[in-house]
């Protein structure tokens, strides 16, 4: 005898689709941002890599042509190797570095401080011209109100056990010496001889203080330059006679790592 087995056509209830659509919409809402970050933490690691690739390409050949990256969002000004080729993620990102000298700016560890950073420049964000950071005039400015204390800090020091940087005349540092003096040769902070990689020519420029068990440190290599008396670090932090200043506004001794604004 045949057996009918009764068949059933109901569908989702309306609390059953309700449910379906809030679980997707809380499930959009925790991974789109996520994903929209990765995004942009990787346009900003690739920027930096594209800079750096043709900053390299100019050291070998000045006369040569740029290979600028065709990346999505990203838009280059500039395609010459003596001069600044700007970068700008997004409209709202700008790193900027010179073709010539390798000077950076604007080159920080996160997309959100490139954001803040881009914002606050000089003619951004506040409409007057006056960001947080106003290139080497800010750091000099804020070491003048700094170090002109009466007793002179002791981390405002131009002489003294510190390191040393021995920077070319393109602005590339070369490495860090421990000295007390910017010229242990007599001959005007110049080097006469080759030395860490650098030709006689060389100068000699304090840099970083020492920490509080003496020891030294500094900052050398591709990731800073030197310009205009003022070591500029891979972050946009900057640093002179010992004391840096970083983008967020930190005002800080080289050596101890202490704030002191």
């Amino acid at each position: 005898m045949n057996r009918f087995v009764p068949t059933s056509n109901k569908g989702f209830s309306l609390i059953e689709l309700v449910v379906v659509v809030a679980v997707l919409a809380i499930l959009a809402a925790i991974g789109i941002p996520s994903f929209n970050a990765i995004i942009k933490r990787a346009l900003l690691a690739i920027t930096k890599t594209s800079l750096n690739d043709n900053y390299k390409q100019c050291k070998i050949n000045s006369d040569g042509e740029l290979n600028l990256s065709n990346i999505p969002g990203v838009v280059f000004q500039s395609n010459d190797c003596a001069s600044d080729i700007t970068a700008t993620i997004n409209s709202e990102c700008t790193l900027k570095m010179n073709m010539s000298t390798g000077a950076k700016t604007g080159w920080t560890d996160s997309y959100e401080q490139c954001v803040s950073a881009t914002n606050n420049s000089p003619g951004n964000g506040n409409g007057n011209g006056n960001g947080n950071r106003n290139g080497n005039g800010s750091i000099n400015e804020a070491l003048a109100n700094y170090c002109n204390n009466d007793p002179k800090p002791t981390s405002c020091q131009t002489t003294g056990l510190g390191g040393y940087a021995v920077v070319h005349d393109d602005g590339t540092v070369a490495g860090i010496t421990v000295l007390t003096s910017n010229d242990p040769f007599n001959n005007g902070g110049v080097m006469p001889i080759e030395f860490m990689g650098c030709p006689a020519g060389c100068r000699l420029i304090r840099q970083t203080n020492p920490s509080d068990t003496g020891n030294v440190a500094g900052w050398f290599g591709q990731n800073v330059n030197y310009t205009n008396g003022v070591f500029t670090l891979e972050d946009g932090t900057q640093i002179k006679d010992g004391v840096g200043i970083r983008p967020n506004g930190e005002m800080f001794d080289t050596g101890t790592n202490e704030i002191i604004n």
